[in-house]
């Protein structure tokens, strides 16, 4: 970022925002996360508290509200909520290193979802896949992924190389990955 970039950066749109907060349970019916859903704006952010990064993506009104303590990261493009991403467990795409803090995230069922969880228990919390998507499964060379398309909010989910959930990644399809 050059100096005249840097200089006409907006200001940081969260260091008002409380220090303490907490993303809701999602709910897989829903698809949001209680007070919080794709297409909000981001004030509707705040109830989740302040993140320690917030960053700036080069265009108006898109930001990274990164929460590296809790393992996730909430985007927003045009100020409206686009994409959510929690690093669970290890391997995969966005692998963490062994003392990288990890999501946990909380569905409205009460179950937690963690780095134990196999591509079993994802179904049985979400479902087989939709049998018209273009591909229920996707191998990469580092895992498994296995996707849930939606027309409002899509959902990945990405598997290690020993089975164990890796990512999950929640996105307004027309929103690039």
């Amino acid at each position: 970022m050059g100096l005249f970039d840097w200089m006409r950066r907006p200001q940081n749109p969260t260091k008002d925002w409380p220090m303490h907060g907490e993303l809701p349970a999602f709910d897989p019916v829903t698809r949001s996360f209680g007070f919080l859903k794709c297409g909000d704006d981001l004030e509707a952010a705040r109830r989740v508290g302040r993140p320690e990064r917030c960053n700036y993506l080069k265009s108006p009104g898109c930001w990274c509200l990164e929460y590296v303590s809790r393992g996730y990261h909430l985007s927003f493009t045009a100020n409206r909520f686009v994409d959510a991403f929690f690093e669970i467990g290890y391997g995969g795409e966005f692998a963490l290193q062994p003392n990288a803090p990890k999501a946990q995230p909380l569905l409205s069922s009460g179950e937690w979802l963690t780095g134990n969880m196999q591509k079993a228990d994802i179904i049985r919390l979400f479902g087989e896949p939709p049998e018209d998507s273009e591909e229920d499964e996707d191998y990469e060379d580092d895992g498994t992924l296995l996707d849930y398309p939606h027309p409002a909010v899509a959902m990945e989910f990405e598997f290690n190389t020993d089975g164990k959930l890796a990512y999950w990644h929640l996105f307004e399809p027309t929103h690039p990955r």
